[in-house]
């Protein structure tokens, strides 16, 4: 435990962003009560650090968490997805090893939370001709054909829109009242469309369906 409430360097918004084991505890107090589970991201900076906030979970007898995330919107080539490999392989091993085999309140293991997007210099229309956004889609590929047996599910962030289209600035929040033009981008299927070149992964993923739907809910 002395690992997961140690005091890191500071953060870059210039505030100490360390969360300690009390704070944890009151989060699934939250989750308790309420009967959310929760998915978290794992920065990919320890795999050690990650796996004591796994262990630590799991033996407070938690179990509102639905999966844990390991990644952050890296982009690399495969000397980066075999890093997350070797990182995801600990944390797998380490969420085997706490809980038994079959069980359902096994968090799932899911990555890489890599970003899609923004379009750089071309509209909605052609966005599959932009070479960021194709930069991406290569490195999930790449993330997914050498981490697939690790993972339960591949996740990812997509920016479908440029701030300045709709009436904003990076990490700002809209104008209020935004203006209809704006607002209309919002439910625009052009500028979705990106969703469906990287649902093609999923499909690489080696997904244990049924633990994935009792884990939601479902039958």
């Amino acid at each position: 435990m002395s690992q997961f409430v140690r005091p890191f360097s500071p953060c870059l918004c210039g505030k100490s962003c360390t969360m300690t084991a009390h704070y944890w505890d009151e989060i699934h107090q939250f989750l308790n009560q309420t009967g959310l589970q929760l998915l978290f991201g794992l920065a990919p900076t320890s795999a050690n650090n990650a796996n004591e906030l796994i262990s630590y979970t799991a033996k407070k007898g938690y179990h509102s968490m639905f999966a844990y995330s390991y990644g952050n919107e890296q982009l690399g080539d495969s000397t980066l997805a075999q890093q997350y490999l070797k990182d995801m392989t600990q944390l797998r091993n380490n969420l085997m090893d706490l809980y038994p085999s079959g069980s359902t309140a096994r968090p799932l293991l899911i990555g890489a939370d890599i970003g899609v997007g923004p379009r750089r210099d071309t509209l909605p229309s052609n966005y599959w001709q932009d070479q960021y956004i194709n930069e991406h889609l290569a490195y999930i590929s790449l993330f997914v054909s050498i981490c697939k047996d690790v993972l339960d599910a591949v996740s990812w962030h997509t920016y479908d829109y440029r701030a300045s289209e709709i009436g904003t600035s990076d990490h700002h929040p809209l104008p209020w009242p935004p203006l209809a033009d704006n607002v209309s981008k919002l439910f625009n299927p052009s500028y979705l469309a990106v969703v469906s070149r990287t649902s093609i992964f999923v499909s690489c993923v080696r997904i244990n369906c049924s633990v994935l739907r009792r884990r939601a809910g479902g039958g």
